[in-house]
């Protein structure tokens, strides 16, 4: 077979033009030079994409996002204080959303190229062998005695042996290809808005699981102090009990209040379980690190409705991504009528073939025109196809233009709502701290029953629960309006 071979590129290496090979080893070095660069190249770069291919497949190479990332790798311990910035970045980085996302954006890069590669030219290479025969029908001959059929050859085989190369030039196509490149470069650019919108849809994700669970250790904490509270209570009206002050009574309600905090106390505390569950998952683990989280700073805003849907039509990623398909899908439209119209070309080719060697050689060079004159009427329906898609493209950006219209609003109406409320809180928990502090001097000196000393400190719990709550409402609001505007600062 290496002698074979040998004797091949020998062949391709004749100029000689008699049509026939040469047997030597020394001629035409150029010729043999190029083909050996052509196939050296075609090799490099199927090499590398199998690289990629087979390293795809390979457990040990897949990289975190791609595969659940654990708290090591992420740097995440009991010991780590994660601020919602932090965390932000964490699942930035290896949430598989964003992941994913990325992959698209490879994609589509790669569709794009592959449409410029219209513009460039094609070369094929082809070789062959096979062992065959070459029988005819029998044939009539005269002879003295009158016309006599000759016997067909016997059943004898042969070798037949070919190779080639050939190659194509797109010279005139009506705008097929500079329209498939418009679209798929549309297909790129909303392909990068994508990922932008997966990254934002996952930072909002990540900033309400933050808030979630700093809100329920905030609420824990309230209903840590309201256990501690009724336990007070209920170890002073023992000690007014047993002083003859206060009625028995008196301590089954405290026990009975007692009880009942530290109920909510327990639920308070599994919902920090569920909280840290959803936060650990939006960060892209499967794990509990035990990390700590702050409580973040509620920082003032005065945004404007106008302002906030301008910034929106200009920065906000889907929007902004379903512009790109409109533009993808004009350019479709445009591609499909081109397919009304004849593609020109420009070929060539240089083969070698026979039975023995060394083998025949043949080229040929010239254009050719191709037009699917009629296909049963298939092009028409793919304009009408393409127009529909484009249609569609249309009313995609209207309904997701009204989307952000709305959520702009209700975070907007949730933004004011938290504030004023936030307005109050304040005042409204000191209020109840004062009775409850008044009615409490009341009770020991048998002024005020037990039941309004309950009623004074959930009063206390219940205000301070609302505080957590508008407070946290507010940090919502914002980061609605944020992730609603494209990740802007509102």
């Amino acid at each position: 077979m290496k002698a074979w071979a040998s004797r091949v590129e020998v062949v391709l290496c004749d100029r000689s033009g008699s049509g026939r090979g040469l047997t030597g080893t020394n001629a035409c070095p150029p010729s043999l030079m190029l083909i050996c660069v052509l196939i050296a190249a075609a090799l490099m770069l199927n090499g590398c994409a199998l690289k990629r291919a087979r390293e795809a497949k390979n457990p040990s190479k897949i990289p975190p996002g791609e595969r659940t990332v654990t708290a090591a790798e992420a740097g995440l311990s009991a010991e780590t204080v994660l601020t919602v910035d932090q965390a932000v970045e964490l699942a930035l980085k290896y949430h598989p959303a964003v992941a994913q996302a990325r992959q698209n954006l490879f994609i589509a890069d790669k569709q794009y190229h592959n449409a410029i590669a219209g513009y460039l030219p094609s070369l094929r290479a082809s070789a062959g062998y096979s062992r065959q025969t070459a029988n005819t029908t029998a044939a009539i001959s005269t002879t003295p005695l009158g016309p006599a059929r000759v016997p067909a050859p016997s059943n004898e085989s042969h070798d037949a042996w070919s190779a080639g190369l050939s190659a194509d030039q797109l010279l005139l196509d009506f705008g097929k290809v500079p329209f498939a490149i418009r679209q798929a470069a549309a297909q790129k650019r909303a392909a990068e808005e994508t990922l932008r919108q997966a990254e934002n849809d996952l930072t909002l994700q990540v900033r309400l699981a933050y808030y979630q669970l700093s809100k329920d250790q905030a609420l824990v904490k309230v209903s840590e102090d309201t256990v501690k509270q009724f336990q007070l209570h209920l170890d002073q009206a023992k000690a007014l009990v047993e002083v003859g002050r206060r009625i028995k009574n008196d301590v089954t309600k405290g026990e009975v209040d007692l009880g009942n905090a530290q109920l909510s106390l327990i639920s308070a505390r599994n919902a920090i379980k569920t909280a840290r569950a959803t936060l650990n998952s939006s960060l892209g683990l499967a794990e509990e690190p035990g990390y700590q989280v702050v409580e973040p700073p509620a920082e003032p805003v005065q945004p404007d409705f106008d302002a906030l849907m301008a910034t929106a039509k200009e920065n906000d990623p889907q929007l902004l991504a379903l512009k790109d398909q409109e533009q993808a899908a004009a350019a479709g439209v445009n591609g499909a009528i081109a397919g009304l119209f004849p593609t020109l070309s420009l070929g060539g080719g240089y083969s070698w073939a026979g039975t023995k060697f060394p083998l025949v050689w043949n080229w040929f060079v010239g254009p050719s025109l191709s037009w699917n004159i009629f296909d049963g009427f298939s092009n028409l329906r793919r304009i009408d196809i393409a127009t529909a898609q484009l249609h569609s493209a249309y009313a995609q950006y209207a309904s997701r233009e009204q989307q952000v219209y709305l959520n702009l609003s209700q975070s907007l109406a949730q933004l004011q709502d938290a504030q004023e409320r936030l307005t109050l809180v304040d005042l409204i928990v000191e209020q109840a701290q004062e009775g409850l502090d008044l009615t409490n001097e009341l009770y020991k000196v048998g002024r005020a029953t037990a039941v309004e000393m309950a009623d004074a400190e959930v009063s206390v719990t219940t205000a301070r629960s609302n505080q957590v709550q508008a407070r946290f409402d507010y940090l919502t609001a914002v980061a609605q309006i944020e992730h609603a505007i494209g990740g802007k600062k509102p």
